[in-house]
Formats: structure tokens, sequence, C-alpha cells
């Protein structure tokens, strides 16, 4: 876990994606009443769950897009006290997860104090809750700006096609690619 500034921490992993292993990235959140929130939950590892119960007890868990949802699972298995947000599209292809909340452009009660949202839109292939956390001046973005290269993926030529090889952008508008 690295520690980006007083109450945010981040941790990478890496996940796959139509035969590409890809990073991806989890931002912890320190709220103003101690609890935590996770935006975007990576692969809760031992090592994972034993640096996050160090920081604290997670409140909150958030699913910022649909497709940032593979290891969701196992925060509601290993925190039953945490809040399940997700964003729209999400609890239609999760229905076995409860959900407290679909994500809009409002902030919820937990984390209003801390963090402003919102929902981009018009993309077809997904919204996605972009958070601005007010204390440190930090945005926490997921999917909305991609910038692939071989670091961050061993699959160059999808990001190629998609447009998003070696160059920040937003994500692409690919209808119906990502069924999982």
């Amino acid at each position: 876990m690295i520690k980006i500034s007083n109450n945010i921490y981040t941790s990478d992993s890496r996940v796959n994606f139509y035969g590409a292993s890809i990073q991806t990235r989890m931002a912890v959140i320190r709220l103003s009443d101690e609890s935590l929130l996770i935006y975007s939950p990576i692969a809760l590892t031992s090592e994972i769950k034993q640096q996050l119960d160090a920081l604290g007890t997670i409140s909150c868990v958030v699913a910022p897009n649909k497709i940032h949802n593979q290891a969701l699972q196992d925060y509601v298995a290993n925190y039953p006290q945490a809040k399940i947000f997700a964003a729209p599209g999400l609890p239609e292809r999760k229905p076995a997860i409860h959900f407290a909340g679909v994500l809009n452009d409002e902030p919820e009660t937990e984390w209003q104090n801390d963090i402003e949202q919102v929902l981009t839109k018009g993309n077809d292939f997904f919204s996605e809750a972009i958070f601005y956390h007010k204390p440190s001046k930090t945005l926490l973005v997921c999917d909305f700006v991609e910038n692939m290269n071989k670091s961050t993926s061993t699959s160059m030529w999808l990001f190629k096609l998609f447009g998003v090889k070696e160059k920040p952008m937003t994500s692409p508008r690919v209808p119906h690619v990502y069924n999982g």
C-alpha cells in the first residue's frame, strides 16, 4: 500500500481482460469519521487484507464502473459490515450482491463531507463515478482516462485497436464488448 496523502492510499494489481494482463489500481480513502472507503477494489490477497485491516475499519466499497468488479465478492465476504455501492448497470450484472446504492452525481451520505462525485455520461460502454477528495484535492478516475503502455498491459495490439495505446485519452466507445 502506498500512502499518497494523509488520507489516501493506493495499491496496484493485475487483472485479465480479453487475454491481456492489465494493471489496475485501488484507492483507499480515510473518511473524516476515520472509516475507510475502498474505490475500485483489487484482488483481496492476504497481504492486501492485512494492510487494509491495519489501516482501520472499511465502511464502504465502491465499484466506480460496471467492469471494476472482479474482486468485489471477496470484499463482500470479508467485510460484511461494509456497504457496497455500484455504478449504473452493475447491479443487473451482479444480482447476487446486495448493493446499498447505485452511484449518481450526488455523493452518498457516508462520504458527502469528504468527496464530491460526478457520473460520466455519453459512453455506450459504461458510466463511471469520478471522485474528488476535497481535503487532499485528489481526483480519482478509473477507465474514464486511460493510458496503456508496456508497463500497464501485456497486449498492446488490443489497446492500439481501441486507440488508447501510449497516450492518455478518454476510454473508447466500444458498446457491448465486455459482458463478463
